[in-house]
């Protein structure tokens, strides 16, 4: 069974980056088969690509998948 947390990211809020990326590690941290999918529309994307980064960095065996469609974007990360 695979776990998944889904996040949709807006640039408009005050939704925090080191908040969302803490809880992203933490979600893939805590088990096998996790995944976590960010999605941003056009104007949330450098936002979600900064979260994404920081995944990246505290969960070194990650894979991520990137699709961008209609100015949208989705980053997949499992573990």
């Amino acid at each position: 069974m695979v776990d998944k947390l889904k996040i949709n990211i807006y640039s408009a809020n005050k939704q925090n980056i080191k908040e969302v990326s803490t809880k992203c590690v933490e979600f893939l941290k805590s088990g096998e088969n996790r995944t976590v999918v960010l999605i941003a529309k056009s104007s949330a994307i450098p936002k979600a690509i900064s979260i994404s980064e920081i995944i990246k960095m505290e969960v070194p065996n990650v894979s991520q998948l990137n699709s961008l469609v209609n100015l949208e974007v989705s980053l997949i990360f499992s573990k």
